[in-house]
Parts: C-alpha cells; sequence; structure tokens
C-alpha cells in the first residue's frame, strides 16, 4: 500500500470513528429515563409488578437491603419473587460498598421497605452510590421503591421521627422530585403528609396505602393503581 492510499484509509477510519461516537452520544442523549414504581409498602400486588418489570429493561434486579433488619432474609423472598415474576436474576446490594454490577447493565433497582434512616446512614457512608443509582435511572433502568423505599426515593424524604415537635424532613435519593407517605393509612399520615409538603415547598405528593402503588413512566406521566392519592400542592 502507498502512502498516498495509506493516508487515504486513515482519513476514512478516523471519519468512520467519529461519526460513530456522534451517533452514540446522540442515542444516549435521547435515552429516556427509566420507569418508576412507588409502592405504599404491604402484600405485593403480583400482577402490577410483573407488568411494570415487562417494561423495564432486559437485566438483573439489583436489590438494595439496608432499610431492612434483616438484610439477608429479605433479599432472600425478594430474590424468590423477581425469579417467579420475571425469571431475572437478583443481586444483593448495600448502599456503603460498590455495586455488584454496572447499574447501566441493570434492569431495575429495588429498595425495599425497612427504617428510612437506615436508607439516609447507609448513603451518607458512600454517596456515589446515589449518583450510581440516578444515572442508572437516567440511562433507562427502572425502579421499584416500596414502604420506607419508596420514601428515600423522593427528593424529599420523611424520616419518620419527630424534632421539636416538627416531623423530620431530609433530602433523599431524588429520583422522584417530590415527597410521599407510604402506609397512607395508618395513624395521621394525611396530615403528616400535608405538613412536611408545606415545610420542604413539594410540588408533586402521594399518599400511597400499603398494597397500592403509583406508576411514572418516561414521560413523567402518573398512573395511579387502586386508590393511591395524588397530593394537591400549590
Amino acid at each position: 500500500m502507498n502512502f498516498s492510499r495509506l493516508l487515504l484509509v486513515t482519513a476514512v477510519l478516523i471519519c468512520t470513528l467519529a461519526f460513530t461516537r456522534a451517533v452514540v452520544s446522540d442515542a444516549e442523549d435521547a435515552r429516556k429515563p427509566g420507569p418508576i414504581m412507588l409502592w405504599g409498602g404491604g402484600f405485593e400486588s403480583k400482577t402490577d409488578w410483573k407488568d411494570f418489570l415487562a417494561t423495564c429493561p432486559k437485566g438483573p434486579v439489583v436489590v438494595v437491603t439496608d432499610a431492612s433488619s434483616d438484610r439477608e432474609k429479605t433479599f432472600s423472598s425478594y430474590k424468590n419473587l423477581f425469579d417467579e415474576l420475571s425469571k431475572r436474576e437478583a443481586l444483593q446490594w448495600s448502599l456503603v460498598d460498590s455495586p455488584p454490577v454496572d447499574l447501566k447493565h441493570a434492569g431495575a433497582i429495588f429498595l425495599c421497605g425497612g427504617k428510612q434512616m437506615r436508607l439516609v446512614t447507609a448513603l451518607g457512608k458512600r454517596e456515589e452510590s446515589g449518583d450510581e443509582i440516578r444515572e442508572a435511572h437516567r440511562a433507562g433502568v427502572g425502579i421499584i421503591a416500596t414502604s420506607a423505599g419508596a420514601m428515600f426515593l423522593c427528593s424529599s424524604c420523611i424520616t419518620g421521627r419527630e424534632v421539636n415537635g416538627e416531623w423530620e424532613v431530609v433530602e433523599g435519593l431524588s429520583v422522584f422530585d417530590g415527597i410521599c407517605e407510604t402506609h397512607f393509612f395508618r395513624e395521621d399520615r394525611a396530615k403528616r403528609l400535608r405538613d412536611c409538603a408545606k415545610a420542604t415547598g413539594a410540588k408533586r405528593g402521594f399518599g400511597i396505602p400499603a398494597g397500592n402503588g403509583v406508576v411514572i413512566n418516561a414521560d413523567g406521566e402518573t398512573e395511579v393503581h387502586f386508590s393511591a392519592y395524588r397530593l394537591m400542592l400549590q
């Protein structure tokens, strides 16, 4: 191959690579965020969960168990559930550690119930975990969060603790820009939700009873399952 022909081939290769990178970059920019399911706790509606998982990309379900008091037992239970619903592999993850897989290659991320402050404390030990979850969601990975996990997924997380006579609200994962209250029919959860939403200036909120859920699709549209309540905020 003479020198002129070598230069021509090299130039074509460079242009091809540049075009390929541009196409990939445009595709990434156009990719929509993954769907979100906020669940009110309690029993799982297998039909709703199965339908939701069908809208998620292929890949394992990464199960965040930090909220639970018995992480191993909780993981074992949900591992069996996700296998039954979608034949997906389930991988356990604590927010204090690096994820078991590149989260952008997961099909869904699941945050279980328990105590919100356990999640807040775990994230405080490794803040990169929050970035990784948000980046995966922006890349199209679906997220299911139930009970404490759902409250933690919001930008404003009601911790369930009272401080100086006021309900404590801390910064959550901010995957969902708003606030929610799960197990909505317990005690005076409606008043707590209204008070916390007013204190934080939240623009969107949901009161979600156990066994009920809200799905937020890639376009930000919401679909209420059963009897979850939208909080009308000014």
